[in-house]
C-alpha cells in the first residue's frame, strides 16, 4: 500500500520543464538523441509556394459566320444566304430572317446585294 503511494507521487511530481527538453542540435540524428528526457528538433524543410491557376488554355468552338451565298448565286427556297450576329445585312425582296439573324431565301432566284 505505501509502495503504491510513492509510485502515485512520483507520477504526480511537478517536473520542470528543463527536464523534459534537452538542447539537441537542429540536424541531430537518431543516435543523438540518447538522453535523458523529451527532445524538441526544430528543422527548416524545403518550401515552395503552390503555382496558381492560369486563366488561359480555353477557345469557343467557331460559329460559322459570314456569307454563304454570294452575289449572282442561284438559291431555292430555303437555301441560307448570310449568318450573322445582328442585322449587318437586312433582308430584302423574297428573304426571310431567323430568329438568329440568319438570312435565308424565300423564292428560287439568284442573290442580289444592295
Amino acid at each position: 500500500s505505501i509502495y503504491r503511494m510513492n509510485f502515485a507521487a512520483s507520477l504526480c511530481k511537478r517536473v520542470n520543464i528543463r527536464e523534459l527538453v534537452t538542447n539537441v542540435p537542429a540536424y541531430a540524428g537518431a543516435t543523438e538523441l540518447s538522453g535523458g528526457g523529451l527532445a524538441l528538433v526544430f528543422r527548416r524543410w524545403a518550401t515552395k509556394k503552390t503555382a496558381g491557376s492560369t486563366k488561359n488554355g480555353r477557345d469557343s468552338n467557331p460559329k460559322n459566320l459570314g456569307v454563304k451565298k454570294f452575289g449572282g448565286e442561284r438559291v431555292i427556297p430555303g437555301n441560307i444566304i448570310v449568318r450573322q450576329r445582328g442585322t449587318r445585312f437586312h433582308p430584302g425582296n423574297y428573304v426571310g430572317i431567323g430568329k438568329d439573324h440568319t438570312l435565308y431565301a424565300l423564292k428560287e432566284g439568284n442573290v442580289k446585294f444592295e
